[in-house]
C-alpha cells in the first residue's frame, strides 16, 4: 500500500543562510511529485531532511502516520537513487542489487528470488554477471533502480538521477522511470532542474525559489496559470516573455504604452479585461504582461488581435520543425515560436524589417508590478 507523506514548516538554516524556509508539503500515496528549481533552491536540502541525511532546525516530516523526525536514515524505509548511481564496481550486477537485502540477513533463496523478479521488471536480466564499468549509463542507471526497488520502500527519492546521461538516453529514461513508478506505485519525490523533465514525469510538480515554494500544481496548472512571473519564466521553453506596460482609459478607450511607445491597437475586449482585473480598483501605472512565445502572431497589416505591437525582427533561429524570431518593441526583447516561417518575413533580408505581433486577450497573463503576483479574471466574462 502506498504511503502519504507529509511535511509541515520545515526549515533550515545554515548560519545565517536559510536553505528552507516554513516549506510545506502533502504527497499523496503512490503520487510521483516532482521539486522543481534552480540550483541552491534548497530542493535537495528538503530531500536530505526527508531522508535523514540532514536535520531540520524546525518543522515536522510524516511519513504515513509517523513523526520521522530524529530517526536515523535505516529506520525510515526510504530508498534513494542519486545522480552518481553510487554503485560498488568490485561487484557484478547481481550482488549490487542484493546488498540491501544481504544487509537485512534475508535468506538467499529470497534474495534470489527478489533479484531476479526486479531485473525482469528493468529488463537488465542479461546484465545480472557484469561489472558496473562494462556497463552504459542508462544500464547503471536502471541497476540503481534496481538497488532501490528490491528493498520494496515506502518511499522512492530521486535526486537528478538522469543529468549525467546524454539527451537522447536522458528521454528514453524519463518514460521508463515514469511506467516503472506506475507499475509499482511507490509515492515518489524526484528533484530536478529540467523543466522538461518535470513537465513530462510529474503527476504535480512544487516549484521552488531561493527555499520557498512558489507554486504546486499539476504540469497543465503551473505552465497556463503561474502564480507569479518566477513560475510564469521558470516553466516553458522559450520561457515566457515579459513586457512592462503603462496602462491608461481615456474616452472608454484602453492605451498601453511599452518603452515610449504605444501599442499599434488594443481591442475593446482587452478594455474589458481590464475592468474585469481591476474593477474594484484604480488601473495601476504599471502592469506587466507576459505573453507565451507560441501564443504570438506575426501578420501583415490585416493582423487581427486584441493587442498588437510594431516590432523590429532581430534575429531567427532554426530548430528543425519549430523557428524562434527575436522580436525588439523598444528596449525590450521577445521570443516568438513558430512552427513555420511567417509569409510576410522578406526572405532577402530576414533581420532589420519591421513586422506586426498580435496576441489575443485569451492568452494574455498579467501581472502586478513590481511584486509579480498574477493576476486573475473570469474570462467568460469577456465576450
Amino acid at each position: 500500500m502506498s504511503t502519504r507523506i507529509r511535511i509541515e514548516n520545515l526549515t533550515k538554516n545554515y548560519g545565517r543562510v536559510s536553505a528552507l524556509d516554513n516549506f510545506s508539503l502533502e504527497v499523496d500515496p503512490g503520487e510521483f511529485m516532482v521539486l522543481l528549481g534552480p540550483s541552491g533552491c534548497g530542493k535537495t536540502t528538503a530531500v536530505r531532511c526527508i531522508a535523514g541525511l540532514s536535520d531540520p532546525s524546525s518543522g515536522a516530516i510524516y511519513i504515513g502516520d509517523q513523526l520521522v523526525n530524529g530517526l536515523p536514515p535505516r529506520d525510515r524505509d526510504i530508498a534513494m537513487v542519486f545522480q552518481n548511481y553510487a554503485l560498488y564496481p568490485h561487484m557484478s550486477v547481481y550482488d549490487n542489487i542484493a546488498f540491501p537485502l544481504k544487509m537485512r540477513k534475508e535468506s538467499k533463496g529470497n534474495i534470489r528470488d527478489k533479484v531476479e523478479k526486479i531485473s525482469k521488471l528493468l529488463e537488465i536480466s542479461q546484465l545480472i554477471d557484469r561489472k558496473p564499468k562494462e556497463l552504459s549509463g542508462g544500464q547503471m542507471q536502471r541497476v540503481a533502480l534496481g538497488r532501490a526497488l528490491v528493498r520494496e520502500p515506502k518511499v522512492f527519492l530521486m535526486d537528478e538521477p538522469l543529468s549525467n546521461l546524454d539527451a537522447k538516453m536522458r528521454a528514453y529514461m524519463r518514460t521508463e522511470i515514469k511506467k516503472l513508478q506506475k507499475k509499482v506505485g511507490i509515492t515518489t519525490i524526484y528533484i530536478t532542474h529540467d523543466q522538461i523533465e518535470a513537465m513530462s514525469m510529474a503527476d504535480r510538480i512544487a516549484i521552488m525559489d531561493r527555499g520557498l515554494i512558489q507554486q504546486v500544481g499539476t504540469p497543465q496548472e503551473v505552465y497556463s496559470k503561474p502564480s507569479n512571473t518566477f513560475v510564469a519564466g521558470f516553466i516553458g521553453s522559450p520561457p515566457m516573455n515579459f513586457l512592462e506596460c503603462e496602462v491608461s482609459h481615456s474616452n472608454s478607450h484602453l492605451h498601453i504604452e511599452i518603452s515610449g511607445s504605444l501599442v499599434k491597437s488594443a481591442s475593446d475586449a482587452l478594455r474589458k479585461v481590464f475592468d474585469r482585473l481591476y474593477r474594484k480598483e484604480e488601473l495601476p501605472a504599471k502592469v506587466t504582461i507576459g505573453i507565451r512565445p507560441r501564443d504570438i502572431i506575426i501578420g501583415g497589416d490585416r493582423l487581427h488581435s486584441d493587442l498588437i505591437m510594431e516590432c523590429v525582427l532581430s534575429f531567427i533561429e532554426m530548430l528543425g520543425d519549430d523557428t524562434v524570431l527575436e522580436v525588439n518593441i523598444g528596449k525590450n526583447s521577445m521570443k516568438v515560436l513558430t512552427s513555420s516561417m511567417p509569409t510576410v518575413i522578406q526572405q532577402d533580408t530576414p533581420v532589420d524589417q519591421h513586422v506586426l505581433i498580435g496576441i489575443s486577450h485569451e492568452k494574455l497573463h498579467f501581472f502586478t508590478s513590481p511584486t509579480g503576483i498574477r493576476r486573475e479574471y473570469v474570462a467568460d466574462e469577456i465576450p
